[in-house]
């Protein structure tokens, strides 16, 4: 009997406890979905957030009775399946579809590049149009008084172009000067020139010949040789770099590199009469001559190819001589002088041309693209190009 009433005490005390904990944690009570008559009690403390995400579907699983999970289903979401979606407006709907085709758009492949050799490139013919430069009036009005009075001038005279070149040094003692290398001067009498018969080779193997009326009057050329032909004429092969030889033009634009100039018609010297004694201007001479048939380029300064004032600052600076660059600033500099007043080894030019006095009324220069460099009479230059300018560079 006391045992029994000692259980039942038991039993009264265990009972209202339950009770107290019961109230106590009613502020943690959760009711699963929409089932009033059926509401589970968990008596824990709250999980961590992420547990409790984590383990929420679980839990709500095996909470839930059978006959209430049908009416919670409408309400509490499925673990694992991806919310129900949303309607988007078609705007919207179309802006998003375009967003993805651009990222999904696959990139665009670079052209492939060809590893073979690159394709020939033809060759470019080579320039034969003169480069720019500035040219003074033809003149008719210059009295030639020197080696060209008979060219026919008229007798009316203008200041800075009488006169005979070099004349107010004529009396000076002249001195042979060996050149270390052969001239050949046209030597046929026609009118007030002299001319000679050549020949070049053109591009395609064939040759031209430059007969008298063509006019090769040059002065001087340069012999590279001499050679007998197949019918046992002589000839001496001159180095040339040009289109227009006297007044002949190569049909089809061939640059001429060497010119053949037969011998009967022509005299040759390897020294000259300078009626200068400066060692200085000998040399200036004859480095002058040592160049003649090289190429005219625009802008180039030697030693293969030059422009006008390229080739007068390359004799000068391989004589020690420092010019400036331009014909411009070399006809402003010091040391004018009248043509009368000309010797070997002076300037002679004007505002966008010049070249080197080299003695007896002859001058040199590179003259233009289709010509080349060239030696020239000076007095026949003037009648249409009008030299304005003397220079002393040398400085006696």
């Amino acid at each position: 009997m006391a045992a029994l009433k000692t259980c039942v005490l038991k039993t009264a005390v265990f009972t209202a406890m339950a009770m107290s904990l019961v109230m106590t944690a009613s502020a943690d009570t959760v009711t699963i979905g929409n089932a009033p008559e059926q509401a589970y009690v968990y008596i824990s403390e709250a999980p961590p957030p992420a547990a409790a995400d984590e383990g929420a579907a679980a839990q709500a699983e095996a909470a839930v009775p059978v006959d209430s999970a049908q009416s919670a289903a409408a309400d509490m979401p499925v673990v694992g399946e991806a919310p129900a979606a949303v309607e988007t407006p078609p705007e919207t709907a179309a802006a998003q579809e375009a967003g993805t085709a651009a990222q999904e758009q696959p990139e665009t492949a670079a052209p492939e590049v060809q590893t073979g050799s690159a394709p020939e490139v033809p060759q470019q013919p080579e320039q034969t149009a003169a480069a720019p430069e500035t040219q003074a009036p033809a003149r008719t009005d210059y009295v030639a008084s020197g080696p060209g009075a008979a060219l026919g001038a008229s007798s009316a005279s203008v200041t800075g172009y009488e006169g005979t070149a070099g004349s107010a040094h004529a009396s000076d003692p002249a001195v042979s000067v060996s050149l270390g290398f052969k001239l050949a001067s046209p030597a046929v009498s026609k009118g007030n020139i002299s001319v000679a018969e050549g020949s070049i080779q053109l591009a395609d193997g064939s040759w031209a010949e430059i007969t008298h009326k063509y006019n090769l009057r040059a002065p001087y050329y340069r012999v590279l040789r001499e050679q007998v032909d197949s019918a046992g004429i002589p000839w001496y092969i001159c180095a040339c770099y040009a289109t227009r030889l006297g007044d002949y033009r190569t049909e089809d634009g061939s640059i001429a590199r060497e010119l053949w100039l037969k011998k009967s018609d022509c005299t040759e010297t390897q020294s000259l009469n300078l009626n200068t004694q400066n060692e200085l201007r000998h040399r200036i001479v004859k480095l002058a001559l040592s160049n003649l048939g090289k190429q005219y380029s625009y802008a180039a300064k030697g030693p293969d190819a030059f422009d006008c004032s390229g080739f007068v600052w390359y004799i000068f600076n391989q004589c020690g001589i420092s010019l400036p660059r331009s014909s411009y600033e070399i006809c402003d500099m010091e040391g004018g002088i009248s043509l009368e007043e000309l010797r070997p080894g002076d300037i002679v030019g004007r505002y966008g041309h010049v070249g080197i006095y080299i003695g007896d009324g002859l001058f040199v220069h590179s003259s233009e693209t289709n010509v080349g460099v060239i030696s020239e009479r000076l007095d026949m230059y003037n009648r249409t190009n009008s030299f304005t300018h003397y220079i002393n560079a040398v400085g006696d």
